[in-house]
């Protein structure tokens, strides 16, 4: 077989491979634009008026119209339910029981969290207080028993503490885009000890507020308030997180397995020329 031979035999297999996966541009728009949000609301302030309705409001307002979500009130049935979803969302524990109760969420989502993630999904994290529990930051524990983060505990709050002022630590991070360089945050504020690098919003004394975390090619994105009141930056930061996208989307068009097919051909043809140049 002549090397141009070849090369149309490659042309042809890398056609014919992408080709017969390719999508119509109607279904690549309509998957692009669908956001799809599971929200955790066994243990959070679900009453009129409560944080739940207002962080559902602030991700119509932030985001815009176009998503659909489901409320998972049971965290045993996470890994029957998170599959085609784009988003978890974990809303402030505010009624979580105990720290045990925390822990054994965290435990129990670890291998699906830690594969949503690197899969390509976006964990978004709010947080404040737990009444039941008493303590400050009871959604730490999830996030530290999952694998997820390391927050070594809750350092300050607003406005119950010493907070002031917010600050950006990263103004190039997505999260930052369209927030203040500096505000007076609302109540429901914490900050907390952590060695995330990542850290987007800072208190007065550079303790992080909100972490914004890569695993694999997903997102990680913890909030130190609870949108227990209004905050128009708490709310850009919100709507930024949705629309995180994977750090290495696959080719608009192609799914991977036509990519691996190709070049798997590109490689059997080139071992193919080699051996045809070591003959002559």
């Amino acid at each position: 077989m002549t090397k141009t031979r070849l090369f149309g035999v490659l042309l042809l297999t890398l056609f014919f491979c992408f080709s017969a996966s390719f999508p119509s541009t109607q279904t690549q728009t309509a998957a692009q634009n669908s956001l799809k949000i599971l929200v955790y609301t066994q243990y959070a302030d679900t009453v009129v008026g409560g944080e739940f309705a207002n962080t559902l409001s602030v991700v119509s307002e932030s985001y815009g119209p176009d998503f659909t979500y489901t409320n998972l009130t049971d965290y045993n049935e996470l890994a029957n339910e998170i599959p085609g979803y784009n988003v978890f969302l974990i809303l402030e524990q505010e009624l979580a029981p105990n720290v045990a109760t925390l822990q054994t969420i965290g435990t129990l989502w670890a291998f699906t969290l830690q594969d949503f993630v690197a899969s390509g999904g976006v964990i978004i994290a709010t947080d404040c207080y737990s009444f039941p529990a008493r303590i400050w930051g009871p959604t730490i524990h999830i996030l530290n028993e999952s694998g997820l983060m390391t927050i070594n505990g809750v350092v300050d709050q607003y406005p119950s503490g010493t907070i002031s002022t917010l600050s950006l630590g990263a103004a190039l991070d997505p999260l930052a885009v369209g927030v203040s360089s500096s505000w007076t945050p609302s109540n429901g504020t914490i900050s907390v000890e952590s060695s995330e690098i990542s850290v987007i919003v800072k208190d007065d004394f550079g303790n992080p507020v909100v972490i914004h975390k890569i695993l694999g090619i997903g997102h990680v994105v913890y909030c130190g308030f609870d949108f227990f009141s209004n905050n128009s930056n708490y709310d850009t930061i919100l709507g930024n997180a949705l629309t995180l996208q994977p750090l290495l989307p696959p080719i608009p068009g192609f799914p991977i397995e036509a990519i691996a097919i190709a070049l798997v051909s590109c490689l059997g043809l080139g071992v193919l020329l080699r051996r045809r140049r070591e003959m002559n």
